[in-house]
């Protein structure tokens, strides 16, 4: 009896202990309620809906006209015509547009017509295995639709046997091209990202206490003392986080690509500057919160709250068009976000420096926009901290 009482005297005194501290009660209430909803927003729609597909008519008959109005109709496709040969099929698809390229070709009306069995082809992007299933499900889906009813009801007429019967009970087939993952390896698909999303852990954990650290104990006035430049003083900071994620980069990228066989097709130069670009970016957005906070533990909640979901959020595996618009807005400001969007094309599209182009200029302004908000802030604190000194030093007796 005496252990459960002092047991619960402890019990008691640990919620005190959380009740008196706001950051402890914060952790344990509103973090868990805002990381839930952040998570549980990305599988709100519950299926995946509006994947761009592009569409190459060839055939510009009535009867394709129809099929495209029906993709169309379908709530899982975006359809977007495409006014190109059919030839640049594989290139148009590397562009990333497109989660799928349809190709209707010439003769298409004519071979139904006839009673024939038509292909479709169908190009597939699935360096997202779930957006590329669920675009090849659709389509599939849609395409038998259309066909079945008055098919049999010619295969039933004629009395059409073996072959033949089989091709009006299934006059169009959907015939798929896997690009960018042609065997569907789960290890392609979720290794690079998996790996990107636990190199960024790695800078965020160290920079997320580093000016908490520096202002807490006091250190950042002999810093200041030493070198007379924020700036300085926050580059040199930086240069460690980076320095550390490029070598765990150099492990990841190299050692375990190697041993899971994941292929690298796209340019090393650019797949390095991305990667320090992702890092710089990470690091500096982990100052920035670090910045505005006065205990570790405050900083290191924030700063888990905005980096743990960010793989999640970056339409990396659950494609961004298929989340609500919270969750797109929340992947939209993360480094991550338009790092693993050109990761995903080095990796396994073979792309160079025109593919990724846009992705590195996000990443750019990125690091602009947190370096100048985190320069701000600390400039206000070491404001705000000469002026305690100043304080001090005047109340001080002669």
């Amino acid at each position: 009896m005496q252990i459960i009482q002092a047991i619960g005297r402890v019990a008691r005194r640990e919620v005190r202990e959380i009740l008196a501290d706001r950051w402890t009660l914060v952790a344990v209430t509103l973090m868990p309620l805002i990381a839930g909803l952040i998570l549980t927003a990305l599988y709100a729609h519950r299926i995946v809906e509006d994947l761009p597909l592009g569409v190459i008519d060839e055939d510009r008959s009535a009867t394709s006209r129809m099929l495209v109005r029906a993709f169309d109709a379908h709530q899982a496709m975006n359809v977007v015509p495409v006014d190109e040969p059919s030839a640049a099929s594989e290139e148009i698809m590397r562009r990333g547009t497109y989660t799928g390229l349809l190709v209707i070709r010439s003769g298409f009306e004519t071979e139904l017509k006839q009673g024939k069995q038509s292909q479709l082809l169908l190009y597939l992007n699935n360096s997202n295995m779930v957006s590329g299933n669920a675009l090849l499900k659709a389509a599939s889906t849609t395409a038998g639709t259309i066909a079945a009813g008055t098919a049999l009801q010619k295969a039933v007429r004629g009395g059409a046997l073996g072959e033949s019967s089989m091709a009006l009970v299934q006059p169009i087939v959907i015939q798929g091209h896997n690009l960018f993952n042609p065997a569907q390896t789960y290890s392609d698909f979720f290794v690079p990202g998996i790996l990107a999303a636990l190199l960024q852990q790695v800078v965020v954990i160290g920079a997320a206490l580093t000016w908490v650290r520096e202002f807490r104990t006091g250190r950042i006035r002999q810093l200041l003392a030493e070198e007379r430049s924020i700036g300085v003083i926050a580059a040199g900071k930086l240069l460690v986080y980076v320095a550390i994620g490029v070598v765990w980069g150099v492990v990841f990228f190299t050692g375990l690509f190697g041993l899971v066989g994941v292929p690298y097709t796209g340019s090393i130069l650019a797949g390095i500057v991305s990667g320090l670009l992702m890092l710089v970016a990470m690091g500096l957005v982990a100052m920035m919160i670090s910045s505005f906070f006065e205990h570790r533990e405050t900083a290191i909640q924030i700063t888990f709250l905005v980096s743990s979901p960010a793989f999640l959020v970056s339409g990396y595996t659950f494609p961004a068009l298929a989340m609500t618009s919270p969750a797109r807005w929340a992947g939209a400001i993360v480094p991550l976000t338009p790092f693993l969007t050109a990761w995903r094309r080095l990796v396994l599209y073979g792309a160079g420096w025109s593919d990724i182009t846009i992705q590195l200029v996000v990443l750019c302004v990125m690091i602009v926009v947190a370096a100048a908000v985190m320069m701000i802030r600390l400039r206000m604190r070491v404001r705000h901290l000469s002026g305690q000194a100043s304080e001090d030093s005047a109340s001080r007796p002669l």
